[in-house]
C-alpha cells in the first residue's frame, strides 16, 4: 500500500497468519564474496482476512459514473 493514503483496521482474531508446515527458517545458508553478502532459505508465509465485514477502512466506494 505505498503511496496510498488508505487506512484499515481489523480485530487481530480476523486475521489469518498462513506458514509453511516445515519452516527452513534454522536452516539459513551465507555466501560471501568480497564486499556483497547473500542470504538464501526458503520462507513460505501469507496473511488474510476471515470476516470481510469486520476490517474498518477509510476508502470512499468507486462511483460508477
Amino acid at each position: 500500500m505505498i503511496g496510498s493514503d488508505i487506512i484499515w483496521a481489523t480485530p487481530k482474531s480476523n486475521i489469518i497468519h498462513l506458514t509453511k508446515k516445515s519452516i527452513n527458517k534454522n536452516r539459513v545458508k551465507i555466501e560471501e564474496d568480497k564486499r556483497s553478502l547473500s542470504i538464501m532459505t526458503d520462507w513460505w508465509e501469507g496473511i488474510g482476512i476471515g470476516i470481510n465485514e469486520v476490517v474498518w477502512t477509510n476508502a470512499t466506494a468507486a462511483s460508477s459514473s
